[in-house]
């Protein structure tokens, strides 16, 4: 199969709303393993058809890219992987953009991605939101506190280290576990 991009840089406000939308999202965390339309639709529990559309746009943005076909009958099947193991704005969309439409999008797109997953992992048990003694699912809160301006960029990069001490991407049979966190100055009073 094909080898991924470290990075695909997003270069403009189009590719981002290409990718923004919940179900495009989706489908790139899907194609982190290469699949097939009909692959994708039952991993995603969607008819094919509703696919078809979101696949053509993310194909021709360069964000997801076929990577095996092969006739099946008459038809051809179409094999599909992301393109890269990470979507990142460049500089310059970043600064084309003005900084509340960037805001809006990516977060939109996170929060949106985030409550479609909970709930798919709620309605198959994954995750329930009751206290249990012995073995804690979930973890949803929203913290607000004072921190002394240089302790911020500290703080983020403990997150991020503190995720991949707890990564094992090689670890095929472990729990797939997703997490969402910002950090960010508020104008809010703490």
């Amino acid at each position: 199969m094909d080898d991924l991009d470290d990075v695909f840089w997003i270069e403009d406000a189009d590719t981002l709303d290409v990718i923004a939308d919940p179900v495009r999202m989706e489908i790139l965390e899907q194609l982190a393993e290469a699949k097939t339309v009909k692959e994708l639709a039952q991993d995603m529990e969607v008819p094919r058809t509703r696919l078809y559309h979101h696949i053509g746009l993310l194909v021709d943005a360069g964000v997801i890219r076929v990577v095996e076909s092969r006739e099946v009958g008459a038809l051809t099947e179409r094999i599909y992987r992301v393109s890269a193991k990470s979507y990142q704005p460049s500089p310059k969309m970043l600064e084309s953009i003005e900084p509340r439409k960037q805001a809006q999008v990516i977060l939109d797109s996170l929060f949106a991605t985030t409550r479609a997953d909970v709930i798919r992992s709620v309605e198959e048990g994954l995750v329930t939101f009751e206290e249990s003694a012995d073995e804690r699912t979930v973890e949803v809160s929203r913290r607000g506190f004072r921190l002394a301006p240089e302790k911020l960029s500290e703080l983020i990069g403990e997150i991020g280290e503190l995720f991949a001490r707890y990564a094992d991407l090689d670890h095929t049979d472990g729990l797939g576990v997703a997490a969402l966190t910002v950090v960010y100055p508020t104008t809010r009073r703490m």
